[in-house]
């Protein structure tokens, strides 16, 4: 109701400015439409007021467009008549952090309307045209604000300037240089000593336990084989320590290790990891790995 209203009130404007005379031209199509946010800065008699960006809209034609833009304003928006012009569909915007909320568009009896909805400050409308009259653009500018200027071929020179300046400091420094590099991550050095370090004194341990002091038979004889049986999660696995009498189960991972049990050298690997399995269950442990099995 309300955007008959406002269609109804822009028509009569139109028909108060000039008789409208009858033609048989086919409306021109638009083929595009376009929105960008622009950067603004307040003059420098302007109040301060939060951060806020332009809209700025482009509409493309599939033929030149030589007429006029009627721009007025009813109950309080900004609206944009285009004469002997049409598009397929209705077409919305929405912009945030913008002077306006959104941009509604449509056709109406050959004539398109551009409307700006929830203006959050007064705007100022900046048309423009491109040399070949295909491409109409408005710029939506709250009122108290300009466009920020673009970088001057001077500043982006002197941009360089310090750029490259920075660059010969560097050559002649070194050592600057080599501090800012990020320290070296000695996690996984600290990590792999300490799975050697556990795994040494599981031997040990084992050794004390499987060689008598009188010694039973000689260190040539000695027999130690290490293998992997499985692992229990990406952190931990089961290892099998064998000797010449003994085998020996470990849950090892790259913080501690856990001797789970001393079994015979003849029992199965199946055998070795089922064992495995009650023993980490039944260990003080278990609560921490009952969920992997």
């Amino acid at each position: 109701m309300r955007l008959l209203f406002l269609l109804l009130s822009a028509t009569l404007m139109l028909l108060a400015e000039e008789k409208i005379p009858l033609s048989d031209d086919a409306p021109i199509k638009l083929v595009h439409w376009q929105n960008a946010l622009k950067e603004v800065q307040p003059d420098s008699n302007a109040p301060a007021t939060p951060p806020i960006k332009a809209v700025q809209t482009t509409l493309t034609f599939e033929t030149p467009f030589n007429k006029t833009p009627k721009i007025m304003e009813v109950e309080g928006q900004k609206v944009i008549v285009l004469k002997n012009a049409q598009l397929d569909s209705k077409k919305t915007m929405d912009f945030k952090e913008a002077s306006l909320n959104a941009l509604e568009m449509f056709s109406y009896q050959n004539d398109i309307y551009l409307l700006s909805k929830k203006a959050k400050a007064g705007l100022e409308i900046q048309a423009s045209s491109s040399k070949d009259k295909k491409q109409l653009r408005f710029l939506f500018l709250p009122k108290g604000f300009h466009l920020a200027p673009l970088p001057s071929l001077k500043e982006k020179s002197q941009h360089a300037n310090l750029a490259s300046q920075d660059e010969k400091e560097r050559a002649k420094n070194p050592s600057n240089a080599l501090e800012l590099k990020p320290p070296l991550d000695l996690n996984h050095a600290y990590k792999g000593l300490a799975v050697i370090a556990a795994l040494l004194l599981i031997l040990y341990v084992i050794k004390k336990k499987i060689v008598p002091t009188q010694g039973l038979f000689s260190a040539k004889d000695f027999k130690l084989e290490i293998s992997v049986l499985g692992r229990v999660d990406a952190n931990h696995k089961i290892i099998s320590i064998e000797t010449n009498k003994e085998r020996y189960l470990v849950l090892l991972s790259d913080k501690h290790g856990l001797l789970l049990d001393k079994i015979s050298p003849k029992t199965s690997k199946e055998e070795l990891i089922k064992e495995a399995e009650n023993k980490i269950k039944n260990s003080k442990l278990g609560n921490l790995y009952a969920g992997k099995f």
